[in-house]
């Protein structure tokens, strides 16, 4: 993941989030939305959790919750529904 690839938005089941790469290898992201993002956060996109002890690293699937980690939180998200990239803006 870098910037130059734009911003994510993922809706779940029941919220829009937006992400923003700042560093891929790290898997960090500026995260808005929901409850728990009402401000931009930086935030570790941990991955699709595909059981409560499975998870695929750094991915994001439709139909899988998004597990995310946030100063000491991990919030788990309700399935991904959609995910749209809106491209950079040069």
């Amino acid at each position: 993941m870098d910037r130059s690839w734009g911003r994510l938005l993922v809706q779940t089941a029941n919220t829009l989030y937006e992400l923003e790469a700042i560093d891929g290898p790290r898997l960090m992201v500026l995260i808005r939305g929901g409850r728990h993002f009402l401000e931009p956060r930086r935030a570790v996109v941990a991955g699709a959790r595909r059981s409560s002890t499975e998870i695929t690293l750094g991915a994001i699937h439709v139909g899988l919750p998004l597990e995310i980690h946030s100063e000491g939180q991990v919030i788990v998200t309700s399935p991904v529904r959609r995910i749209e990239l809106q491209p950079a803006v040069p």
